[in-house]
């Protein structure tokens, strides 16, 4: 759970208040990125490297000046010494190049940033499709490290009153490993609030209007696949037309989770507006892994493995060949021996699947519940329109002027 206390004042406008905001997410946690990456993000790329997915996708937004091009540069550099690291280890995931891709979106307009040629991304029967991207293949990580070092120096940077290297662009980095699988990192412009604005030129007004457009057509997908809606307007912007297969959740119930979402916010109270509207909307994608509500007891076991990854960093031998309702039976004392007796790992795992039971028998009550109160309100809607036509009838009783008969 995320607090977020805001400065206010009362209703009569004067009187000074907190108020506090309460997010639900899967981590909120003030840390460096090497524990980040530790702790959250190496999971889901030895997922990538073993094939368990063929697509693991880590996005970074928030507001300007919040530390997100310094997050995904940190990430990309531990993320590349791994892949090289472990890559054939095990005999089983196959050895080989990595191909790697650089491009920026601003605007309408998407580049390449290895040879700043124009890239088109479209739709087809078999998913969205990038033309006209340059992939280059290298064989080790530091050469690998030193091109995406040169290549990220491409992108359009410009000073502005919060940021001395303002980024006016999203880019995405990918790297397509030798077993099919695909690695992409997403570093998205920041968002402006209108006194931010205040101080820009023409041309960055112009700037932060389109990135702007493009976070909210971001922000609008994210609530849209948040309640299920049947129509999810990702075609309204190219950055949400290329996170469509990273965003839509149906179908991905029984499946590991294959996205990351950091929201890099600021620490000052004049801008904890921006703050809770980050925040916010990636608490919509966090309200809940099953989309159907059928609780952990429908989890498959890979499902269960990553959870726990999640929830105390690592996933144990003991549970790998474990069925999901026997982990979710457990006591504290047999989840201390299948951690190794690492007793506080073993209360963390207890109390964290204790919330996880309590959640899931909350969310079916009100799932359940929804049916019985729709179905009282359309009866009552009814008996007000047959108290309706009794009361007009009744005007008619004792009157001359009848109305005419059929």
């Amino acid at each position: 759970t995320c607090y977020v206390h805001q400065c206010s004042t009362s209703v009569d406008g004067i009187t000074p208040c907190l108020k506090t905001n309460k997010f639900k997410l899967h981590a909120a946690v003030e840390i460096s990125n090497p524990d980040l990456y530790g702790n959250y993000i190496h999971s889901l790329i030895m997922r990538a490297i073993r094939g368990e997915i063929k697509a693991a996708t880590i996005l970074a937004y928030g507001q300007t000046n919040s530390g997100k091009t310094y997050t995904i540069n940190a990430l990309i550099q531990y993320a590349l010494e791994e892949i090289f690291r472990y890559q054939g280890v095990d005999g089983k995931t196959p050895q080989g190049p990595v191909t790697f891709d650089a491009m920026e979106m601003l605007g309408k307009t998407t580049r390449d940033l290895t040879t700043d040629d124009e890239v088109f991304i479209r739709e087809s029967p078999k998913g969205v499709s990038i033309q006209g991207v340059t992939r280059t293949e290298c064989g080790d990580a530091i050469t690998l490290t030193t091109l995406v070092e040169t290549i990220m120096a491409n992108r359009h940077t410009v000073g502005t009153h919060r940021n001395t290297q303002s980024s006016r662009s999203h880019a995405i980095y990918t790297f397509s490993l030798a077993n099919k699988s695909r690695i992409r990192f997403l570093d998205l412009a920041g968002s402006e609030n209108t006194k931010d604005q205040l101080f820009h030129d023409q041309d960055r007004v112009k700037e932060t209007s389109q990135i702007n457009f493009s976070l909210m057509a971001l922000k609008d997908c994210m609530r849209k696949v948040a309640e299920n809606s049947a129509f999810v307007p990702y075609r309204n912007d190219k950055l949400t037309l290329l996170l469509k297969n990273c965003l839509n959740r149906k179908g991905k119930a029984k499946t590991a989770p294959d996205t990351c979402i950091i929201v890099n916010v600021s620490p000052i109270q004049r801008d904890v507006r921006q703050t809770i509207s980050s925040i916010r909307y990636a608490a919509l994608l966090c309200s809940g892994t099953d989309v159907k509500n059928k609780g952990p007891m429908a989890w498959s076991k890979t499902q269960m493995q990553s959870w726990i990854e999640m929830t105390i960093g690592h996933c144990p031998a003991a549970f790998k060949n474990l069925p999901v309702k026997i982990i979710l039976t457990m006591t504290k004392a047999e989840l201390t021996r299948a951690v190794n007796d690492r007793e506080h790992l073993g209360d963390t795992l207890y109390e964290a699947i204790y919330t996880l039971k309590q959640q899931s028998k909350k969310r079916a009550v009100s799932s359940s519940a929804r049916p019985t109160a729709e179905k009282d309100a359309a009866a009552k809607r009814t008996a007000q329109r047959a108290r309706r036509m009794k009361a007009r009838e009744a005007e008619w009783v004792g009157c001359d002027d009848l109305p005419p008969q059929a």
